[in-house]
């Protein structure tokens, strides 16, 4: 199995991103890819964090939020036609609505826990792989984006987490023995 992972600076621009695409469809690469796994584009992670604590501090984060979005729009109309475009724009859409509304959790709390953060910070991942994956198809590389949380499982140690490597193990090698279409 190849695994290959492209950090924040690789998906931060479209520039970045043609590149993964190249390298992706590559010969050597051929039937070989059944996993990729990318960051936040970059800065998107810091973003949160602070977003996250002018949230607690029951301050207005919404320019930053919207500076979020923005740039997951803009990347998928510089990859995409416009009906890819709206169902991408749809998925990004849904994943910030679930981002706003533990936000808004968290201000409303005035409160800002360990495990809230964790949560916060994992939609950079989330926003950048759904939308990837949508740039990946439209761009002939075979794409459906996964949601890790069901397979990486962690201890209870929210800021420090450690990856329970038995259970992870036997989830991934479960979801790549059934899986029906790899990613590549």
């Amino acid at each position: 199995m190849l695994v290959l992972k492209f950090g924040g600076s690789s998906v931060g621009s479209p520039g970045g991103i043609e590149k993964i695409i190249d390298i992706l469809n590559e010969k050597e690469h051929s039937g070989k890819i059944p996993a990729v796994i990318v960051s936040a584009f970059s800065g998107v992670t810091d973003a949160l964090i602070e977003m996250a604590h002018i949230a607690s501090r029951g301050e207005n984060y919404s320019e930053r939020l919207s500076s979020i979005i923005k740039r997951h729009k803009d990347c998928a109309s510089h990859f995409l036609n416009a009906n890819d475009k709206k169902n991408a724009v749809k998925a990004v859409e849904t994943c910030i609505g679930e981002l706003s509304q533990i936000l808004d959790g968290i201000s409303l709390l005035g409160e800002l826990s360990s495990r809230s953060l964790d949560l916060v910070m994992s939609f950079g991942e989330r926003l950048s792989a759904s939308l990837l994956a949508f740039i990946f198809s439209a761009k002939g590389v075979e794409a459906a984006y996964l949601d890790a949380r069901g397979l990486v499982k962690t201890n209870a140690a929210y800021n420090r987490a450690e990856v329970l490597k038995k259970e992870t193990e036997e989830n991934i090698r479960a979801f790549f023995k059934g899986a029906k279409m790899p990613c590549r």
